[in-house]
């Protein structure tokens, strides 16, 4: 993807969550959890502009795991954004963004599709694709299979947003 369209992509992502209200902190973790990885700490009280992309694959099961419902929808385009980024440097944290997205793969995954608007499903579309283009290889053509099953989950599913 050019640097033209990322750029595009980025401004999307942003429009499409600019009215998303900060889920509180006592709404960023999942009460059936421990939180031992700093989670709450590290997002109380922040945007989800603004991190590093370090930041944010130190602390990737938030998105797929520990997040509820509500702070997944608020800091998803954090990930989202890091991904178009550098998706390389991501690393793990783009698969748990995939995961994310994939039914069975994380907790309260119908909940957290359900606040997506239409824009958003979209935007994630997108960051989905172009995670499929940075890494696809021809000669391993599974290598893109989470991204694809997490394509036609998010394709399969309606906004309730």
């Amino acid at each position: 993807m050019e640097a033209s369209n990322k750029q595009k992509l980025v401004e999307s992502i942003e429009k499409a969550w600019a009215s998303v209200p900060y889920p509180g902190d006592q709404n960023i973790f999942t009460p059936e959890s421990y939180d031992d990885e700093g989670i709450t700490e590290y997002f109380s009280g922040t945007t989800w502009k603004g991190h590093t992309i370090a930041g944010l694959r130190s602390r990737c099961f938030a998105i797929n795991i520990f997040f509820t419902p509500k702070a997944y929808h608020y800091w998803l385009p954090a990930y989202l954004i890091a991904a178009i980024e550098d998706p390389l440097e991501l690393s793990q944290g783009a698969q748990c963004l995939v995961a994310s997205v994939s039914p069975g793969r994380g907790s309260d995954v119908e909940e957290k599709m359900a606040l997506l608007t239409d824009d958003q499903k979209l935007a994630v579309t997108k960051v989905l694709e172009y995670l499929i283009e940075v890494y696809r290889d021809p000669f391993y053509p599974d290598d893109t299979k989470e991204e694809e099953n997490a394509l036609k989950y998010l394709s399969s599913i309606k906004s309730v947003a």
